[in-house]
């Protein structure tokens, strides 16, 4: 009957769940036997609320993950949402389907998850996980029929992190064996990208005189990240460091850093040549995120990995990709948003909140250091991906160091916060990335002069 779904649900909150649930008393009772050097059994860790009921009660001595069970069957439902989000906002502003895509996947974010990123990533290949029985350990893969798809197969490259290599291997292998499920199937390259781009590039290797066997395993790998025992993405030191002209500069350092191949055969072995095919075909990009404790503004391994990605993309492709964020911090409502739009949304709502500044006030030296940081972070997400809109840096210059109040609580409780600012948004108008008026100019000059005395008085 009508019904019959809800009694389901309800058979199995008041079966299962309560009982988990009433269970976290617990935690106190295996707290203290720990304490007391007893036993404290083990259990798998992560989010109950993200279809994870089976990890209840908690309490337990809990292991960060089981690779084995990722991409999870909630994260499979999630990352199929925020795929059809994405080609929904590619056809805003396109038309068909991009026959490329490229995502950053951290382990971070797998963990925390059970694989949404990763499930994304299949989704589009269109091919979907093979469960084991009803369990949520995954044995494979198979294709989603085309007539359910309803859109071709499309092409997706990854840039994994170096903790994601070291962590997963198992997905790497997977992300191998779907790209071997979807080329053999017999479908027309219409219909599937990945069958077509396999083609060209092994007619093209082939061409250039690498036997047909190395040819068809180069042309395979999907999986790309740093070299064996590194971890990150390179860029942010560059910008740090000044030492770079344009994005063409901060796009080959993330080429470097990034063009290492992964698959069941090959583990971190140089291709550079490959890598670029890949970069020069991608139309859109994708990082997600799974939480509104921190954003893209926070830190510079975003700017790195994904800003880096979209840099290398334009440097090999000729445009700008549609750069997109999956947002999943509420499951049953994931969003997915333009990475321009969402800088400024973070940038109106966050860094020129009153509320925000205020609050930094309460933290004194550290308090200044965080928004010397998001200035910093903004920049470098500029640079790489062309985000900035003038009326930013201008409400920062007058938001941070026109404002008297502010600039001098700053200077009180950390002076090389103002100097780190100033120099910065005259950085950003030297480089073109930010066009204003001579006053605006002058007075900055005029601030980065003082604070660059006043350091110097605080280091004699």
């Amino acid at each position: 009957g009508p019904t019959a779904a809800l009694r389901e649900v309800l058979a199995f909150i008041c079966e299962t769940v309560a009982d988990k649930v009433d269970r976290t008393t617990e935690e106190m009772d295996h707290f203290i036997a720990g304490l007391s050097g007893c036993f404290v059994p083990p259990a798998l860790g992560g989010n109950p609320t993200r279809g994870n009921v089976s990890i209840l009660p908690t309490g337990r001595n809990f292991y960060a993950s089981d690779p084995s069970q990722i991409p999870s069957r909630a994260a499979w439902d999630i990352g199929e949402k925020l795929a059809r989000q994405m080609l929904e906002q590619y056809r805003e502003s396109a038309k068909g389907y991009p026959e490329s895509v490229a995502m950053v996947v951290w382990a971070g974010n797998t963990l925390k998850t059970c694989g949404e990123d990763f499930a994304e990533c299949l989704y589009l290949m269109g091919v979907r996980p093979v469960y084991l029985g009803q369990s949520s350990r995954v044995t494979g893969v198979e294709p989603v029929p085309l007539e359910k798809l309803g859109r071709p197969r499309l092409d997706v490259t990854l840039r994994i992190s170096g903790l994601f290599r070291d962590m997963y291997p198992n997905l790497i292998r997977l992300m191998d064996e779907a790209v071997s499920c979807v080329s053999a199937l017999d479908e027309s390259e219409e219909q599937n990208y990945v069958k077509k781009h396999l083609r060209e590039d092994i007619e093209e290797l082939t061409a250039e005189g690498i036997p047909a066997d190395k040819a068809t395993e180069q042309s395979r790998i999907r999986v790309y990240g740093d070299a064996p025992g590194c971890y990150g993405a390179g860029v942010a030191k560059v910008i740090d460091s000044k030492q770079w002209k344009d994005f063409r500069d901060l796009a080959q350092v993330f080429e470097t850093w990034s063009s290492y191949g992964y698959s069941a055969q090959e583990h971190g072995v140089h291709h550079p040549e490959a890598f670029r095919r890949r970069m020069a075909s991608v139309a859109v990009t994708i990082k997600n995120e799974s939480t509104v404790e921190y954003d893209m503004l926070d830190s510079d391994d975003f700017y790195a990995y994904h800003g880096g990605l979209i840099a290398c993309v334009k440097a090999n492709s000729g445009k700008l990709p549609l750069a997109v964020t999956g947002h999943t911090d509420d499951p049953d409502r994931p969003v997915t948003r333009d990475a321009a739009r969402e800088t400024a949304r973070i940038v109106r709502s966050r860094v020129l909140n009153p509320k925000w500044l205020e609050g930094l006030k309460r933290h004194g030296f550290k308090g200044a250091q965080e928004i010397a940081a998001a200035v910093d972070t903004f920049f470098g997400w500029d640079a790489t991906a062309e985000v900035g809109e003038d009326w930013m840096y201008q409400s920062m210059a007058e938001k941070f160091l026109f404002n008297e109040q502010t600039r001098q609580w700053m200077e009180e409780v950390n002076r090389w916060s103002v100097h780190s600012v100033s120099e910065r948004l005259l950085e950003a108008h030297q480089r073109g990335m930010w066009q204003t008026g001579e006053d605006t100019l002058r007075r900055l000059r005029n601030i980065y002069m003082q604070a660059e005395g006043t350091c110097e008085e605080g280091q004699a």
